[in-house]
């Protein structure tokens, strides 16, 4: 499902016009997307086999450090690594207060993908949670025009 035809179908069911370029910046539009952002992410921060990478091996760079791919809702250290934590978008080690790795850690990381990008069927689940949301917090009153 397209970006664009998300944000439109939450503009119509608020009785908006649509619009023409997802990334428009009509008010409307402006607001739709950012519900969509905000509905995608609760959606995603779930386990789901598109979005979970498990037992995945990080390398540090060539400066020592893990950085984490853009995308990453958060990561989870296996149990060898407790003392490893996210700290932006790097990996620090609590136990020798530094960001600077001479092994690869491993552990389960969780991505977001844009909800256009998602399997058609989350995809479509979180445009219907997203329409849903937007309407709530336009209107309220539980009919959808």
């Amino acid at each position: 499902m397209l970006k664009l035809d998300m944000i439109n179908a939450m503009l119509q069911a608020v009785g908006e016009n649509p619009v023409t370029d997802a990334e428009s910046q009509n008010p409307s539009a402006i607001a739709a997307r950012s519900t969509l952002n905000r509905i995608s992410s609760i959606v995603q921060e779930k386990p789901w086999k598109f979005n979970t990478e498990v037992a995945l091996t990080l390398l540090p760079n060539v400066q020592g450090e893990i950085v984490l791919p853009e995308n990453t809702l958060y990561f989870i250290p296996d149990n060898d690594y407790t003392y490893i934590v996210e700290r932006g978008k790097k990996l620090y080690d609590t136990a020798l207060h530094t960001f600077i790795f001479t092994e690869s850690v491993i552990g389960t990381l969780r991505l977001i993908f844009p909800p256009q990008d998602c399997p058609e069927p989350i995809g479509q689940y979180i445009s219907a949670y997203a329409t849903w949301s937007h309407y709530m917090n336009d209107d309220g009153d539980g009919v959808i025009d």
